[in-house]
């Protein structure tokens, strides 16, 4: 463990990964790895915790020599440092099957995510990190058997529209989240579980480890972010997040995405 600035012992560090440790590009900063290193070397324990597939988290957490926790799809996975399951979490099937129905009936783009696989509803452009196909529609691939752990729409109009029409009908029953662009347009609306929130996952991470959340430092820049930040003993916000989340952690740091990070690991660690 490593005592931070205000005397608070810090046994494992939890970090989101987009926008946080990388950059508006994907990229991580040498420097950033070397500083996160250094404190594994330290006997300080690392988890990653984002809305990445389990696949994406591994691309980054082959980084880093020792093991990492690492919670996807903003905690409804979650694997231990020997890459154990802990836990998989899957959205109701009623929820999923409206949601689906809503998607086909208003022709809105869709992304499913099912045992790990994206299934999608329209070619998409963007990266991703898990195996991709192609469907008509997405009524065909809601399962009751296997309901999807994830459910997604991206692009102004079509995050829009899902999230309001989730939020009215399933708020109780699901964890919902946006990103908004800086004119606060929505790039993406994402469904699951309600219990798969990064704060709810960083309990349990806790709870693995016999730590205390207080012996937490939890590095993010998204709305998703905000309730691990708000509960660690030390939250610490990069530059370049929203101000809602700046305002959420305890503190701020003066450099963006993986800058900032290296810059709370050298500056709030001793």
């Amino acid at each position: 463990m490593i005592e931070g600035y205000d005397g608070a012992m810090i046994k494992l560090v939890a970090l989101d990964i987009d926008h946080t440790l990388t950059d508006a590009y994907g990229v991580i900063p040498r420097d950033a790895v070397s500083e996160i290193q250094r404190v594994q070397a330290e006997g300080v324990h690392v988890a990653l915790i984002s809305g990445r597939p389990p696949q994406g988290i591994d691309e980054v957490a082959r980084l880093f020599p020792k093991g990492v926790y690492r919670a996807s799809y903003f905690g409804a996975v979650i694997h231990d440092e020997c890459q154990q399951e802990l836990r998989r979490l899957s959205l109701d099937v009623d929820v999923a099957f409206d949601l689906a129905r809503f998607a086909d009936q208003r022709r809105l783009s869709l992304t499913i995510i099912r045992d790990d696989v994206e299934y999608h509803t329209q070619n998409e452009v963007r990266k991703s990190f898990t195996p991709r196909v192609s469907i008509e529609n997405a009524m065909q691939v809601v399962d009751s058997e296997k309901p999807p752990v994830l459910m997604a729409a991206n692009g102004a109009d079509e995050a829009s529209a899902l999230y309001h029409y989730c939020l009215e009908k399933h708020g109780a029953s699901v964890s919902l989240m946006r990103h908004l662009d800086t004119d606060e347009s929505y790039i993406s609306a994402l469904v699951v579980h309600p219990e798969a929130e990064k704060g709810n996952a960083l309990h349990l991470i806790c709870r693995s480890m016999s730590i205390e959340i207080s012996e937490v430092m939890a590095i993010g820049d998204s709305e998703s972010d905000m309730n691990m930040l708000k509960h660690a003993g030390i939250g610490v916000a990069v530059q370049n997040a929203r101000k809602s989340v700046r305002e959420t952690a305890k503190y701020t740091s003066p450099l963006p995405y993986g800058d900032g990070v290296r810059w709370a690991l050298e500056n709030l660690l001793n």
